[in-house]
């Protein structure tokens, strides 16, 4: 981003994204402190453990979608009051970036939760690579081709993020783990 555009509009960028990291690393220590009872659910009953991922599923997205929509419709006084008043282009990026909220605490339980228990591990790289090879190529058309500067940055994070969460819920489900 900092290669087309200025210090300001990677500024803007800067603090959205890092809000939203802020918000959705509160779902972090959960899904660590439950990993090894998925391992060793996993061990015992696949189905079983399947059943449990679906419930912790149902709760975080209920969780993160309301996070979600809170801070959506709170975005505008929030930013004022923390970051000033010169904030008007990071709450647009904050709301482009929003869905995260709750596409990433699912994309967690996906891949560390589920992937990693499940003994398909193999798989990470292949979802990240792809994953990244996307990355670079919204990069191109949004920032170079479009010219979209930090919305661009962030439309391409969001569809990325997207993509990898759909992918593993696919995968998930070919390898017969039906989360959803």
């Amino acid at each position: 981003l900092g290669l087309v555009t200025n210090n300001k509009i990677v500024g803007y960028y800067s603090i959205a994204e890092k809000v939203i990291r802020i918000i959705t690393s509160v779902f972090l220590p959960f899904t660590q402190a439950i990993y090894p009872n998925i391992v060793q659910l996993v061990k015992k009953s696949r189905h079983e453990a399947t059943l449990r991922l679906k419930i912790i599923i149902k709760y975080t997205l209920f969780i993160s979608i309301s996070i979600w929509i809170i801070a959506f419709l709170l975005a505008d006084p929030l930013f004022h009051v923390v970051f000033g008043n010169d904030v008007k282009y990071s709450i647009f990026i904050f709301k482009i970036l929003s869905p995260l909220i709750f596409i990433l605490p699912l994309a967690v339980i996906l891949f560390n939760l589920t992937l990693l228990s499940f003994k398909m591990d193999a798989y990470f790289f292949k979802i990240y690579f792809s994953g990244a090879i996307l990355n670079i190529l919204l990069l191109i058309v949004f920032l170079y081709i479009l010219k979209l500067s930090a919305i661009g940055a962030a439309l391409s994070l969001l569809i990325c993020e997207l993509f990898l969460t759909i992918y593993a819920i696919v995968l998930l489900k070919n390898k017969n783990v039906k989360l959803f």
